[in-house]
C-alpha cells in the first residue's frame, strides 16, 4: 500500500504556493495516492483553486477553534504557534500508519510541521518557496537553522536556493521546480498583437516602474507597441502617475489582477519580468511556455534556471535600466529573432510537466 500524504500550509488563498499545492494534491489523489490537506484556517471562503473531491480537505481553525485564537501581540503569537503545534500533531496521528509522508509549505508552516512530527513514525518533507535569504526576518532564519536540519527532506525550487544554505545540509536538499499546467484548450497560435505584457503584484519587488520607464525611451519609433501589466498592488497609484507623468496613457495599460491569464499569453508577442528577486518565476514559465519572447532580470532566484541567454530568451542584469531598454528594442526591432526565442522557450513546458514534477517529488 502507498503511504498517505498529509500537505500541511497556512491557507489556500491565492497564491504561487497554494496553487502548487493544489495541483499536486489534485494530481497525487487522481492517480490514487491518499491525499490530506491541512492548513490553519477556520473557513474555505479563501479557497481560490479547485480541488479534487478526493482530497480530504481539513481546516484546522474550524475543527479547533481555539486555534483562531484573537489578538496578534508577540505572546499571543508563541501561544498560537504552540496550540498549531500540538493540534496538528494529534490531527496527523488520527489517521497516520507508520511510514505516510508529511509535505509543508513556507517557512511558517514547516516550522510548525516540524516541531508536531517529531518522533513520529512518518517523514517529514520542508519545501521553501522563495529564496530563502529574503522569506523571513532575524527570528525566522535562527529558526531554520535549528528545526529544518531535523526535516527528512529540504525542497527548494533553484539551484541558487540550493547553494544559499550550509554545505552540511547538502545531503538532505532536493531541487525541484514548480509543475506547470496549461489549460487543456490553450492555443499559442501565431494570432500576436504588437503587445508586451508584465504580470505580477504591483509591489516595489517587481519593479515595474523601470519597465515603465524602458519602454518609453524605445517605444517611440514604434507607435503601434503597447506595454500591459495584469496584476494588483501597493503601487499601483504611484505607477499610474508615472504612466501620465511619461505621457503614455494611450500606450501603457494596468489592467489590474486577472483570473483568466491565458488569453494575454495568447496575445502578447513579448514579456518582460524586471523582478528584484524571486522565488520561482511562475510567470515566466508560463510566458514561455505559452510561446512568447522573453526578457528577465537575472535575479534571485530562477530566471537562469529557465532562460539560456540567446537561445530561449534574454537574461539581463537585476536593475539595469540600459540593459532592460537595449533587451527591448532588440526584441521590438526583430521579429525573426522573436519567433526564434518563442519556439525555443515552449519547449519548457516539457520540462516542469505536472507528471514530472510529481515523479520528483515522489522520488523522495
Amino acid at each position: 500500500m502507498q503511504p498517505s500524504i498529509f500537505i500541511v500550509i497556512d491557507s489556500t488563498d491565492k497564491g504561487g504556493a497554494e496553487r502548487v499545492v493544489s495541483q499536486l494534491a489534485n494530481y497525487w489523489a487522481a492517480n490514487g495516492r491518499r491525499v490530506f490537506l491541512l492548513t490553519f484556517e477556520s473557513s474555505n471562503s479563501n479557497l481560490f483553486f479547485d480541488l479534487d473531491s478526493k482530497v480530504d480537505y481539513r481546516l484546522m481553525g474550524k475543527l479547533y477553534p481555539i486555534l483562531s485564537l484573537k489578538g496578534s501581540g508577540f505572546l499571543t503569537e508563541i501561544l498560537k504557534n504552540i496550540l498549531r503545534v500540538f493540534y496538528l500533531r494529534n490531527e496527523i496521528k488520527k489517521t497516520m500508519v507508520p511510514g505516510d509522508i508529511v509535505i509543508s509549505f513556507l517557512s511558517h508552516s514547516n516550522f510548525v510541521s516540524v516541531l508536531a512530527t517529531r518522533r513520529l513514525p512518518i517523514s517529514l518533507i520542508v519545501s521553501e518557496r522563495i529564496y530563502p535569504a529574503f522569506a523571513i526576518g532575524f527570528l525566522g532564519r535562527a529558526l531554520r537553522r535549528v528545526l529544518y536540519p531535523l526535516a527528512n527532506t529540504i525542497v527548494v525550487m533553484t539551484s541558487q536556493a540550493a547553494e544559499y544554505f550550509p554545505k552540511s545540509w547538502k545531503k538532505k536538499i532536493r531541487i525541484i521546480p514548480n509543475p506547470l499546467l496549461l489549460p487543456t484548450d490553450f492555443s499559442s497560435s501565431r494570432n500576436k498583437k504588437p503587445w508586451i505584457l508584465g504580470v505580477g503584484r504591483l509591489v516595489e519587488q517587481k519593479r515595474f516602474d523601470l519597465l515603465i520607464r524602458a519602454f518609453s525611451k524605445v517605444s517611440a519609433p514604434y507607435p503601434e507597441w503597447k506595454l500591459k501589466i495584469a496584476g494588483e498592488g501597493s503601487k499601483r497609484n504611484e505607477l499610474q502617475a508615472l504612466i501620465r507623468e511619461l505621457h503614455l496613457s494611450d500606450r501603457v495599460e494596468l489592467i489590474g489582477f486577472q483570473e483568466l491569464i491565458w488569453p494575454l499569453y495568447s496575445e502578447a508577442e513579448i514579456f518582460a519580468m524586471t523582478s528584484s528577486f524571486e522565488g520561482f518565476p511562475n510567470a515566466l514559465a508560463e510566458a514561455m511556455a505559452c510561446g512568447l519572447s522573453v526578457i528577465a532580470t537575472d535575479c534571485l532566484s530562477g530566471p537562469r534556471d529557465l532562460i539560456q541567454s540567446g537561445e530561449n530568451g534574454l537574461l539581463i542584469p537585476t536593475g539595469d535600466a540600459g540593459a532592460l531598454e537595449a533587451a527591448l528594442l532588440l526584441l521590438i526591432s526583430n521579429q525573426s529573432l522573436r519567433l526564434k526565442f518563442a519556439e525555443d522557450a515552449k519547449k519548457i513546458s516539457k520540462a516542469l510537466d505536472i507528471s514530472k514534477i510529481a515523479k520528483q517529488w515522489e522520488m523522495i
